[in-house]
Parts: structure tokens; sequence; C-alpha cells
């Protein structure tokens, strides 16, 4: 992405396609996130949610997929907004320094 290999690539570019941080706000309709929560996401972070694919559990095959890092800034941005369905709840006292060991 940062050397636009696959040409969809948009400038300034904020890469970062997997991330960990600390949840600031939710929507109305998220029952099992809450602010201040630590919680990752991969290289996707919303779908549809209602399509077949999704409903199947194969929601990486969704044509509405949003990778975190295609048509907008990923990881290593400030802030990353992401779908609650593709937000993974990190467990209390995970070292995090040590993740990507």
């Amino acid at each position: 992405m940062w050397e636009n290999e696959w040409g969809i690539s948009q400038y300034p570019f904020v890469g970062g396609h997997e991330a960990i941080g600390t949840i600031c706000r939710v929507g109305d309709q998220v029952k099992n996130l809450k602010i201040g929560q630590t919680v990752g996401v991969g290289w996707n972070i919303e779908s549809c949610m209602h399509c077949q694919s999704c409903i199947s559990g194969s929601q990486q095959m969704c044509n509405t997929i949003q990778p975190t890092i295609v048509n907008h800034h990923g990881g290593f941005a400030n802030k990353l907004r992401a779908h609650w369905g593709w937000t993974i709840p990190i467990p209390e006292g995970v070292d995090l320094a040590r993740l990507d060991h």
C-alpha cells in the first residue's frame, strides 16, 4: 500500500492494517464493547453484516468489505473507526508489548 503496488493508494497515506487501541467512543447499538476497553482490528474493519456471506460467517467475502487501509487511513492514525463486529476485545492483563513476538 505504501508504494502503491496495487494502484489504489491515496496520499497522504497512514499505513497499518492491524491495530490495537483503546475504545474512545461507541455507537448506540454496540453491546459487547465499552469505552476504555483495549481492542484490536485486523485487515478488515467493516462489512454490511446482512448479506449471505456475512450471515454465514464468511464476512471477508462481503461485497461491501472495508479493509483497514484502503480508501482511508489505517491503524497508525490517531483514531480508527471500525464496526463492532470486526473489533476484537483484548483480555485484560495481556502484555501488549509482546504481541508482535
